[in-house]
């Protein structure tokens, strides 16, 4: 005969402040610490494995943003040396 699992008692409010704090002074670090021990490889990869979770019509749209961004800043870079030039 199968038994089906009971469902845990739910936590009292006290138990969910203690675990969301537990989590939030691990979250706060956790995050850090293996960042730093990572290889530059290894931080590529993982680099890259998120960037295919962004849908491709955002990736799109943010590369030609990104784009247009240093088009302007050359654009800039050109008149101030023109205007530099000029003096």
């Amino acid at each position: 005969m199968l038994v089906m699992p009971q469902k845990p008692p739910p936590m009292t409010p006290e138990q969910l402040e203690y675990y969301r704090k537990l989590g939030r002074k691990g979250g706060k670090k956790g995050g850090h610490l293996a960042w730093e021990n990572l290889t530059q490889e290894e931080r590529s990869e993982r680099a890259k494995k998120a960037a295919q979770k962004i849908p491709p019509a955002v990736r799109i749209a943010r590369a030609k943003k990104a784009a247009a961004a240093r088009k302007k800043k050359a654009a800039a870079r050109k008149r101030k040396a023109k205007k530099k030039d000029g003096e």
